[in-house]
């Protein structure tokens, strides 16, 4: 990158698509949870994607039991009882030729110890596409809250809650419906921020629109609320400040699909942070933002990577000890495997310099 990123300010407009709803449905404190079966080790599973029909094989593909960066968090250190607990995608497959199929798995780090126990396991999602993998939240009471999601409209997705703090032998499911690449966050005194991917049909507006959802308790839920909706659909990575005098903020960094590439296409960087659990968003500016985003030159756009042709990759978002953002992420000439799109390159965004740190 050369220089600066140069912020861009456009026109906004509405977003077509129709406003969609989760339709969580509360189940009220007297569900009955389901005692998980333990797993005797740790399997994660196997995943490829996109066929290349070349020496690489595919696009992409290995082991992805925590894949992929949009899913967050997938594990969480809890002081109160030392220890660190998380999810994963396990698969049923035991040896080569065995049929794969998707588990949901919680477990934890007993820092105490230095053991894990054997994992559980939440629930067969029963599909192969680790796209499916599962996050986690926990509460100020120490609830662990398991959110299963579906890649796209085809499978449905789930919101379980354990039914003591800090244990992962007994479940409850709080909801089933739909919703992709979560990103649940637990903001203290707020209650939930949930950042996910809906997917449209294609017809009216991008096809992986951005959105966001509230609760203070986890069952019931506030009305869904686009966040941005570019081109063919964008992607996002996000992070909360801990800590300091910005703690409670929550940052989101996305990109935008363009035509007629799409997902392959990926390109810019945008960044929008909120102070009040998701009621109003700002740029980096602290101007405040109307949403939905649906255009590509708008006012959360920090690099602008079509400029040079470039696509990108977000990988993570985390912040400084002053709470300023800083967003990592690659650029490549072309989604294929292989060395013809010449280097990957490293890169983060810290006061909005792109600062090269690799290829």
């Amino acid at each position: 990158m050369r220089g600066c990123v140069r912020l861009l300010n456009c026109a906004r407009r509405l977003l077509c698509a129709a406003t969609v709803f989760l339709g969580i449905a509360a189940t009220g404190g007297g569900v009955r949870g389901e005692v998980l079966p333990a797993e005797d080790g740790y399997r994660g599973i196997w995943y490829f994607n996109q066929p290349s029909k070349d020496e690489y094989k595919f696009k992409y593909s290995g082991g992805l039991a925590t894949y992929p960066q949009q899913h967050a968090p997938i594990a969480i250190y809890r002081p109160e009882v030392e220890k660190t607990f998380f999810v994963y995608g396990g698969t049923t497959a035991r040896s080569a030729g065995d049929k794969q199929e998707l588990l949901h798995m919680v477990s934890y780090y007993d820092h105490k110890t230095r053991e894990v126990p054997r994992p559980r396991i939440l629930l067969n999602k029963n599909t192969n596409d680790a796209h499916d993998n599962p996050v986690l939240s926990i509460d100020d009471a120490g609830t662990l809250w398991i959110f299963s999601p579906s890649h796209g409209r085809g499978r449905p997705s789930f919101i379980h809650k354990s039914v003591r703090p800090y244990d992962i032998t007994e479940f409850a499911k709080t909801y089933e419906g739909n919703f992709s690449y979560p990103q649940p966050w637990y903001l203290p005194g707020e209650g939930f921020l949930f950042l996910h991917t809906h997917y449209g049909d294609g017809k009216s507006g991008g096809v992986r629109g951005l959105f966001t959802e509230r609760s203070r308790d986890g069952v019931t839920w506030e009305e869904l609320k686009p966040l941005a909706n570019i081109g063919m659909g964008d992607y996002q990575i996000s992070w909360p400040v801990t800590r300091g005098v910005k703690k409670g903020r929550l940052g989101t960094a996305f990109d935008f699909h363009p035509k007629p590439l799409g997902l392959n296409g990926r390109a810019n960087v945008y960044y929008l942070q909120t102070d009040d659990g998701g009621e109003t968003w700002e740029n980096i500016r602290g101007e405040k933002v109307s949403l939905p985003l649906v255009e590509e030159k708008n006012a959360a756009l920090v690099y602008d990577s079509r400029a040079e042709n470039l696509l990108v990759y977000l990988k993570d978002l985390n912040f400084d000890s002053e709470g300023r953002p800083v967003i990592l992420f690659l650029t490549s000439q072309g989604f294929e495997s292989g060395p013809e799109n010449g280097a990957r390159t490293w890169w983060t965004l810290e006061d909005w310099v792109a600062v090269w740190i690799g290829a």
